[in-house]
């Protein structure tokens, strides 16, 4: 009954605390697992112990060199070995806890773990949004970003509400979706396009590009240039008509 009692209130604890603030350590084999945990002022570790395995809190130094005393704060043990099995550590300081396994310490690999608590931010300077409080990296952190573009264009180009109509590189600095600055480097090559005249003197018709032509006028035919742009070609059409008489 007092296991189950037991399950029961971890169960309404997990289902009751934020997913944020609940952190869970089991053992697996002789290893805590996960054996480093990373956590904030106001969360929640839950030490889910068994088989013939307890957790204690020990210093730093009893840590390093896989020793079991003294024992400085928690003292958690599995119901093997006389203890609840699963236990709640509020974490309620900015510091490192060092605990071990008494039973398995002296075990190679020593079963061992270690919870540090912080803020989590940025910690990188050289971001953005760097957060001079934070001493846990959580990877949110965002830089400054770089953009080279090469465009091509015909006659003109409008970017970010400018229009060129020269060739050039060109710069913007502006914010990203981050919030970061961001600056943009355009290459801009402007094409131009083209236009000419073609005048053409023929007899009774001429045929031009597929169409004939019959009488005399101004004809415009647009194509594309080997630079991608328009090239437009007038004709200016002189239709002479042959003649005929009769000799009586």
């Amino acid at each position: 009954m007092k296991k189950l009692l037991t399950v029961f209130l971890f169960l309404l604890l997990l289902f009751n605390v934020k997913a944020q603030y609940y952190h869970s350590i089991t053992n697996s084999g002789n290893l805590f697992v996960p054996d480093t945990v990373y956590c904030e002022i106001g969360d929640y570790i839950i030490f889910n112990l068994g088989g013939f395995h307890n957790a204690v809190e020990v210093s730093q130094l009893s840590w390093q060199t896989n020793s079991v005393q003294p024992i400085i704060g928690f003292n958690f043990s599995s119901t093997t070995i006389g203890g609840n099995g699963i236990d709640t550590l509020l974490i309620d300081t900015l510091k490192t806890y060092y605990y071990v396994s008494q039973p398995q310490i002296t075990l190679v690999p020593p079963m061992k773990g270690v919870i540090i608590s912080g803020t989590f931010g940025c910690t990188d300077p050289l971001a953005c949004n760097f957060d001079s409080n934070a001493t846990i990296d959580d990877g949110s952190c965002q830089y400054e970003s770089f953009t080279y573009d090469t465009t091509q264009a015909c006659n003109s180009y409008t970017w970010n509400g400018i229009n060129y109509s020269t060739s050039g590189i060109y710069t913007w600095t502006g914010t990203n979706s981050q919030g970061c600055d961001s600056t943009v480097t355009l290459d801009l090559i402007i094409n131009y396009s083209s236009s000419s005249t073609l005048t053409v003197t023929a007899c009774d018709s001429y045929t031009w590009d597929g169409v004939t032509y019959d009488s005399t006028g101004t004809y415009t035919n647009v194509y594309t240039g080997v630079n991608g742009c328009d090239s437009t070609v007038t004709l200016d059409l002189i239709i002479n008509y042959s003649s005929s008489s009769t000799v009586t």
